[in-house]
C-alpha cells in the first residue's frame, strides 16, 4: 500500500462489528475512518464499543442505501471497505444471487465510488466475500 500516507482516510460498508476497521488501524494508527454503514443494531452496538475509544469514534453508521456522499458533503477516502451480504452467493445457500435483495447490495459500493469525482475517487478497493462469488452463474456475477 504504497500509494497511501500514513493518514489514509477510508470508510467501513458493511462493517458488522468491524474487522475491515481493526486491519485498517493496525496497518497505520493514524488512519482515518470517514464513515461507516452497517443495519444489524447488535453489530453496530459491538462496532460503537469497539472504536469509542478512537479519537474519530462519533462517525455516523447508518443503512448503506442511506449514504449520498455528494448531498452529505463526505470526504472521499483513500479507501474504500466493504464485506457485502454473502448468503446469496453462498454454496451452504440457495445461491439466488442477484435474484435476491441482498444480491445487488454491491451495487451501493459502486454507487457510493461513482458519486466521487473523477480525480477524486478512493485510490483502493477492499472487497470481502465468499468464495463461490467467482464462480456463481457459471462466472457471469
Amino acid at each position: 500500500m504504497s500509494v497511501l500516507k500514513k493518514n489514509f482516510t477510508f470508510v467501513d460498508l458493511f462493517a458488522g462489528i468491524g474487522g475491515f476497521r481493526i486491519a485498517m488501524e493496525q496497518f497505520s494508527p493514524e488512519s482515518i475512518c470517514l464513515y461507516a454503514s452497517e443495519i444489524d443494531k447488535a453489530a453496530i452496538e459491538t462496532y460503537t464499543k469497539n472504536f469509542r475509544h478512537n479519537p474519530n469514534k462519533d462517525i455516523e453508521i447508518k443503512d448503506i442505501k442511506e449514504i449520498d456522499p455528494i448531498k452529505q458533503n463526505l470526504r472521499s477516502p483513500d479507501v474504500v471497505c466493504g464485506g457485502f451480504p454473502c448468503q446469496t452467493f453462498s454454496k451452504s445457500g440457495k445461491q439466488a444471487g442477484l435474484k435476491d435483495e441482498r444480491g445487488v447490495l454491491f451495487r451501493e459500493i459502486t454507487r457510493i465510488i461513482n458519486s466521487y469525482k473523477t480525480n477524486d475517487k478512493p485510490k483502493i478497493l477492499i472487497l470481502e466475500n465468499v468464495q463461490n462469488l467467482v464462480s456463481h452463474n457459471e462466472q457471469k456475477t
